[in-house]
């Protein structure tokens, strides 16, 4: 159902009590909320601090630290993922790639080990 503008207008200004001053009144008080608003959102500042995350005397966050002290930060690696359309991944051409692609990050100074499907070793268990 369609509602004729007349008959909205008429409803505002006579049985709202809705006139000239008042939708002005309505326009300012909408435009300095969205200002105060707006300032707000520019004050917010997000927080990447995982420790935080957790309350001060947790023992889910001494667990956490105690694991990093022991381990080292889980953050600084880098993973790097390969696709092969012309043939299927495990082939000799791959594997060799792989491999010279390996050698060459491990002769950056900053790279303290690498990990491939070319050298990586599978521990046997014998009897």
């Amino acid at each position: 159902m369609f509602v004729q503008p007349w008959l909205l207008i008429h409803v505002m200004r006579k049985k709202i009590g809705f006139n000239k001053p008042t939708a002005w009144v309505v326009i300012v008080l909408s435009l300095l909320l969205t200002l105060g608003a707006t300032f707000q959102a520019s004050q917010l500042q997000l927080d990447y601090d995982f420790e935080k995350f957790f309350p001060k005397d947790d023992v889910e966050k001494d667990f956490y630290l105690a694991h990093r002290n022991q381990f080292g930060y889980d953050a600084d690696f880098l993973l790097i993922a390969i696709s092969n359309n012309d043939s299927t991944l495990i082939d000799t051409n791959t594997i060799t790639t792989l491999s010279s692609v390996e050698e060459k990050l491990q002769s950056i100074k900053s790279i303290t080990s690498t990990q491939s499907i070319a050298t990586y070793k599978i521990p046997l268990q014998t009897p």
